[in-house]
């Protein structure tokens, strides 16, 4: 199978491996469009219609349901990773994608709170978790630690089929009057969309056998051997690992909040809806520019350096929301949002076979992935919670933009060894 170097050089072989590549890259992209109905911002679409069709379902009620949700469905990262380094990618691929159709279809059966919690539950655990593990993980055992430009190309194509994907259902919704029509006809499309998946995920790469030979450090604490051959409680002993999951987390957990709540925070400050929904495709746009110049930067920059970067970016963009009071200053706001958004969402992807290979890629990733699964489950609570003790926005805010300083700062000194 190629890297991005073979695809580079100048060989008889190139056009097939191109397209082999290519396939790995659309493969990996509809895998994490998949995971779409488990999202927070899919599961948006019928937030409002879900709480008139259950009597008794209240805002409140329902976020804790879906932040539960979250957090149970958080723990099958874990097992998500081992399955893919014991059985391979096609095998758990096939299983969880019609698993999580039979879990979308089945919510739309829901009659009652408690069925609709835990048909939640499930869409939750193998769309947003496992789902998303073996979409990085796919990439990652493929293209191994040349995947820079791939990663970006990636993380471009993902975010261009989710967009789009949004768009239609939002539509098909507000066509329909019926949530559970639109679910239905998902469930249904990612049937059709497994053959399609398992047919370009192409057999990966199989991993050098390593031998490996572990130093003690009490300084640093950091892993000392060939990073291509770590294993999962080895990268757990490193800083390098924390300060990316950390920082990772931290961003999930800000978007999340940020997000659903942005509409009402930009209403505090005299931001018009139009203004706000214009800001969004600013954000939209300089997050596809960042997925491409995180891919071409991470050739050339070290990533914990590129991390610092983008938190501090964050950070700016956090604080800036909490003092805008202009249209101009809201799409800025959108703009280094999106721009740090994007180098993260790339980072989060190449890292984990960069800094620590093949090996025990998939249980490595389902670690991290655990974390800004868990950062996105608590993001609302933590942004309502402060308004609801300070009534503004404000303070929790600011409490984010100074956290991703903090991390911001530990990434920058922060080096695989």
């Amino acid at each position: 199978m190629p890297s991005q170097t073979d695809l580079s050089s100048n060989n008889p072989a190139r056009l097939t491996q191109w397209i082999s590549a290519s396939a790995v890259v659309l493969s990996a992209s509809l895998v994490m469009l998949a995971t779409l109905p488990g999202r927070s911002y899919g599961l948006g679409l019928i937030t409002t219609r879900l709480l008139s069709d259950f009597p008794g379902l209240t805002e409140t009620r329902f976020g804790w349901i879906n932040a539960i949700a979250a957090i149970i469905g958080a723990a099958a990262c874990i097992p998500a990773g081992y399955l893919l380094d014991r059985f391979g990618t096609r095998r758990v691929l096939a299983v969880v994608i019609l698993a999580l159709a039979a879990s979308v279809y089945a919510m739309t059966l829901s009659t009652s709170v408690m069925q609709l919690t835990v048909t939640l539950t499930l869409t939750r655990a193998l769309g947003q978790s496992m789902l998303s593990v073996i979409g990085l993980a796919m990439m990652g055992k493929y293209f191994g630690k040349n995947a820079s430009l791939s990663m970006g190309a990636f993380a471009v194509l993902m975010t261009m089929f989710i967009a789009t994907a949004y768009d239609m259902i939002g539509k098909r919704i507000d066509a329909s009057q019926d949530w559970r029509i639109a679910w239905s006809e998902i469930a249904w499309v990612l049937i059709a969309l497994t053959p399609v998946i398992l047919l370009t995920a192409l057999r990966p790469r199989s991993p050098k056998r390593i031998n490996q030979k572990t130093k003690n450090s009490k300084q640093t604490g950091d892993l000392e051997q060939d990073v291509q051959g770590a294993t999962l409680n080895q990268a757990l002993r490193t800083q390098y690992f924390w300060s990316f999951a950390l920082s990772m987390g931290l961003f999930a957990l800000a978007t999340s909040g940020v997000t659903l709540l942005l509409q009402p925070i930009l209403a505090e400050r005299g931001i018009s809806e139009a203004t706000f929904r214009d800001a969004q495709m600013t954000g939209f746009f300089t997050g596809l520019f960042a997925n491409l110049l995180g891919g071409y930067l991470m050739k050339h920059i070290a990533m914990h350096r590129l991390l610092a970067v983008a938190m501090l970016l964050l950070a700016a963009a956090l604080a800036s929301l909490a003092v805008l009071s202009r249209d101009w200053q809201a799409y800025a706001y959108a703009g280094v949002f999106g721009l740090s958004g994007g180098l993260i969402t790339v980072l989060f992807f190449a890292v984990w076979v960069r800094a620590f290979g093949q090996r025990e890629l998939g249980k490595i990733q389902g670690a991290a992935q655990l974390l800004t699964v868990l950062g996105s489950a608590f993001g609302p609570v933590v942004i309502t919670q402060g308004l609801d003790m300070t009534d503004s926005y404000n303070p929790a805010l600011i409490a984010l933009s100074l956290a991703a300083i903090l991390l911001g700062v530990y990434a920058s000194i922060t080096a695989i060894k």
